[in-house]
């Protein structure tokens, strides 16, 4: 009989409009920073848990990030990958996981949206 144990550490950083959590998961790396647009794509997944959903994720959100992209002509800069499997964050949600591995809370606006890629409104 062998036991294994497992730690699991949390942190939150507040941010202006919304609230970014990061989970000490190899899968889940947390940066802080905004993301750049500059020459790289970014993958953008939408939560598609029931929590997240309730709170306005899953495929509406998923609609309206789809929708920016188009409207701010961003489709060579940020690929809507559809919905991910639950992050264990939903109670923070509704929530987007960039590039597999950065996981941004609280996405309920257009400027949620713009700000967790790392844009502004104009």
């Amino acid at each position: 009989f062998f036991a294994t144990k497992v730690v699991v550490a949390f942190f939150i950083v507040p941010t202006d409009s919304f609230l970014t959590v990061g989970i000490s998961n190899p899968k889940v790396a947390f940066a802080n920073a905004p993301t750049n647009l500059g020459d790289s794509t970014i993958v953008v997944e939408v939560c598609g848990s029931k929590d997240c959903k309730r709170k306005g994720g899953g495929a509406k959100l998923e609609n309206m990030i789809r929708d920016l992209v188009e409207e701010k002509k961003l489709s060579a800069s940020v690929q809507v990958s559809g919905i991910c499997d639950c992050q264990g964050e939903c109670g923070y949600g509704p929530n987007l996981l960039l590039d597999e591995k950065r996981i941004i809370n609280g996405i309920k606006t257009r400027e949620n949206i713009l700000k967790a890629l790392g844009m502004q409104e104009e």
